[in-house]
Parts: C-alpha cells; sequence; structure tokens
C-alpha cells in the first residue's frame, strides 16, 4: 500500500503509551491488549498525536535521524506505520465515501413486488421540542397509540418477516415510553434506526440506547454555526445539545448519520457542514428537498434553493467534498416503477393510520382497526396505488421526452395537487436542470 492511500492518520484515543529505557510499553484498552516495541517506536507514534499525513510525518522523522539510505529508512517507517494501522493503534481520519449502488438497495429491488413486507416506518409523536420552519407536520394533534398498541404492532410486523424498523417523529424522544417501545423492539431482533435531535437525550440514556444496537442514529443539524441551526430550529441552544448528543454516541460506539437539508440562507455552509461531520465521525446526508406540510401547506417551500446557480454550487459542493462510488456489480437498471412506497415498506402515524410511505399521505388502513397483515394483502387503496405506481401512469408526462428521468415524488405530488401522481411544477424543473448538469458534466 502506498502511503498517499493511508491518508492522515493519528493515534487511537484508547491507545497509551510509556517509554522505559530502550523500550516501549503501549496498551490499547479498546482491545485490552499490551505491546512492547523499541525506542524508535515513540518518536514515529508522537508523530500522530493528532492527525498528520503520513509523507508528513516521515518528513520530520529524517530530521531526528542521520541514516545512509533514505529509500530504505522511508520503507521501514512506511512498513511499521502500516503495522499500527493494522492492530488499530493508528486510525485514519474519517472521510465519508458515497456507494451509489448496494447490496441493500438490490435487496429492496428484488423485494419490489408487494409480496414481502421488509421495512416499516413508525411515526411515534408529532410532538416536538423544536419548531423547524421546514417541517412537514401539520394538523391537530390526536390521540397516539399506546404502549401496549405499539408493542401489538411490533409483534404484527413481527410475524410478517419484517426486518427494518425506522423510528420517527416529530421528536421521538418525547415519549415517555420510548425507550420500552425501542428495547420491546430490539428484543423481538429488528434492525432499528432512530431519526431524533437528540437535545432530550442525557445520562443513562446513551447506555439504554447502545443496548439496543441500533443500525444508526440519524440527527437532524442545519448549520456549522451555531446560530444559523438555532435560527431553523426556533430553539435557543440546540445545536450545542445536538452535538452534544452525537458525541456521546459517538463516544459509545453508536453509528450516527447527520441529515442536512441545505436551505437558501445555509447554501455557504456545505464545507463546513462536512467537516463537522467528518470531525464528528458521522456519515452526512445532504439534500435539497423541501416538502409542502402534509396538508398542503406549501410555507415550507419558500426555503427552497431556486435556480439553476445555486443548485450547481450545492450539486458540486457536495461532489467535491464527499466521494461518489458506482459500483457496478449492482447497478441500478431504470424501471417504469415511481418508487419503492408501499412496495416493500409502509408507514404507520402516531394515529395508526397506514401509508406507502410517510411522505405519500394515501391511507391504507389504520391499525386500530385491522391487523397490518390485512392492510398489507387486503387493503384496496394500496391495490390501487401498486398498480399505478408506474411513470407511464402520470398525468400530463406521456409526451415529454424525460419521462423516464423524471425526479418526481408521488408524495410531494400528493401535497402539492391532491393526486400521487399528477406532475407539478418543481418536479419538471429538477428534472431538467439534472439532465443539463450531466449534459454538461459530459462535455
Amino acid at each position: 500500500m502506498e502511503k498517499e492511500n493511508l491518508g492522515r492518520l493519528r493515534i487511537h484515543p484508547a491507545v497509551f503509551y510509556r517509554q522505559y529505557d530502550d523500550y516501549l510499553v503501549l496498551y490499547h484498552t479498546g482491545h485490552k491488549r499490551v505491546f512492547t516495541l523499541t525506542e524508535t517506536a515513540k518518536d514515529i507514534l508522537d508523530c500522530f498525536h493528532d492527525f498528520c499525513a503520513v509523507e508528513k510525518a516521515v518528513s520530520q522523522l529524517k530530521q531526528i535521524y542521520q541514516v545512509d539510505s533514505i529509500a530504505e529508512f522511508e520503507r521501514n517507517i512506511l512498513e511499521f506505520i502500516h503495522e499500527m494501522v493494522e492492530k488499530d493503534i493508528l486510525c485514519q481520519e474519517y472521510k465519508q465515501s458515497v456507494h451509489v449502488n448496494t447490496l441493500e438497495n438490490e435487496i429492496s429491488k428484488k423485494l419490489t413486488s408487494g409480496s414481502h413486507l421488509y421495512s416499516a416506518t413508525l411515526e411515534l409523536t408529532y410532538k416536538c421540542n423544536e419548531k423547524c420552519r421546514h417541517c412537514y407536520v401539520a394538523g391537530k394533534k390526536r390521540q397516539e397509540l399506546t404502549f401496549e398498541k405499539i408493542r401489538d404492532v411490533l409483534d404484527e410486523l413481527h410475524d410478517l418477516n419484517v426486518f427494518n424498523l425506522i423510528f420517527t417523529g416529530g421528536e421521538i424522544f418525547t415519549r415517555k415510553d420510548i425507550f420500552e417501545i425501542l428495547e420491546y423492539a430490539y428484543a423481538k431482533r429488528f434492525l432499528i434506526d432512530i431519526f431524533t435531535n437528540g437535545t432530550l437525550l442525557d445520562g443513562n440514556d446513551y447506555i439504554r440506547l447502545k443496548s439496543c444496537q441500533p443500525r444508526c442514529i440519524h440527527f437532524s443539524v442545519y448549520s456549522h454555526i451555531p446560530e444559523k441551526h438555532d435560527a431553523i430550529t426556533q430553539m435557543p441552544g440546540s445545536f450545542e445539545k445536538t452535538i452534544k448528543a452525537i458525541e456521546a454516541c459517538n463516544i459509545i460506539g453508536i453509528p450516527v448519520n447527520i441529515k442536512t437539508p441545505v436551505f437558501d440562507e445555509t447554501i455557504d455552509d456545505i464545507e463546513g457542514m462536512v467537516h463537522l461531520a467528518e470531525s464528528l465521525s458521522a456519515s452526512i446526508e445532504l439534500g435539497h428537498n423541501i416538502t409542502p406540510k402534509k396538508n398542503g401547506d406549501l410555507e415550507p417551500t419558500a426555503l427552497k434553493i431556486s435556480g439553476e446557480e445555486k443548485n450547481d454550487r450545492v450539486h458540486y459542493a457536495i461532489k467535491s467534498l464527499i466521494k461518489t462510488i458506482d459500483n457496478e456489480i449492482y447497478k441500478k437498471e431504470r424501471s417504469d416503477k415511481l418508487c419503492g412506497a408501499g412496495e416493500h415498506s409502509i408507514s404507520i402515524n402516531p394515529y395508526g393510520e397506514v401509508y406507502p410511505c410517510n411522505l405519500l399521505q394515501l391511507c391504507i388502513g389504520n391499525v386500530t382497526k385491522q391487523s397490518v397483515k390485512e392492510i398489507w394483502e387486503k387493503s384496496d387503496a394500496l391495490k390501487w396505488w401498486r398498480e399505478n405506481n408506474l411513470r407511464s401512469r402520470k398525468k400530463g408526462c406521456l409526451d415529454c421526452t424525460l419521462m423516464d428521468r423524471c425526479v418526481f415524488c408521488p408524495g410531494e405530488a400528493m401535497m402539492r395537487t391532491g393526486n400521487p401522481l399528477e406532475m407539478y411544477d418543481d418536479a419538471c424543473l429538477a428534472t431538467k436542470y439534472v439532465v443539463n448538469r450531466e449534459s454538461k458534466e459530459r462535455g
């Protein structure tokens, strides 16, 4: 392996060492292992107290040691550094890369037939301690499902062989029974994802979260500048609390993802957000799709980035900061399907109403009146959706030359027009932008 492939390295936080006479004692508390190394090892490791490029470390060591063969000296140093990386004594700086086509996507594609329910989203509450300006939750709050009913629903989902559960809100940690729900889901051996702002987490909460072994906790962060983030959440101090929660999850070993919609007012913050995520060893999802409220209110869309120039800025900023890996093995083929909603997944809102996804407000049943199995297998509304979840069924698009490239969300179409198959202007504009951008990139 070449030295430039290692990137920047630093000593693992769980590594401690001291030199005695002509040997070094090193202890890795994470692996409960002790090592003895030569005294030269200390000079090498001292270069990596903070993140340091391998080339820089080698250059510093050349100034310490007088050697006859520079090439042999470099080779020996590099071999030692590689050994330290393999033993997890030196760790690489976190740099995110995105795999466009993955085995998980391939599994979802194979399940797009309505015969297997693979994933379920549970919106546990619409209550929230933040008041985010772009929030799509709307309508009067009603009586939410009890813990007992949620437990019954989890039993039903387990019997249907559901694998992945996504718990979201509102803010799920406003529920006093949230840990009982998560722990019951873990006991049923579901693969769990959690969406939260993190501001209500503290103390023993992290230990209870860790015990549920979540696949990932997804935190909403809107800017690396605290004042900008707080202006969007409309909750002073929210940035500090969210970052504290991310750091705590990272320390205890819970995988973390940061979700960041880019607004017109935060378009200059993309680089800062990526660097923030890297400093927290978190993955990050950056996007600029702000939807209307679920009742069709378009107010949140006023925050959206508009214009080709600004969209280009966002696209190229993300492209330059996050490496995209388009692995051919799972190359996604274009199909007539609009989306996977209701094909291998469903969403259940806090009141028991069931939808193909949490954005597509086409009610297909209610768990307080029917079993999940009955809804999945016999719902007339879901059957209609599966039959019509096709690009060729979209209204006003048959003559469009870009129809098979359309950036179209049935959920947003429903919010805007009342019909999940109705064309809406934002989708047309976004599609033209994507096609034009790809044309420019091809030259």
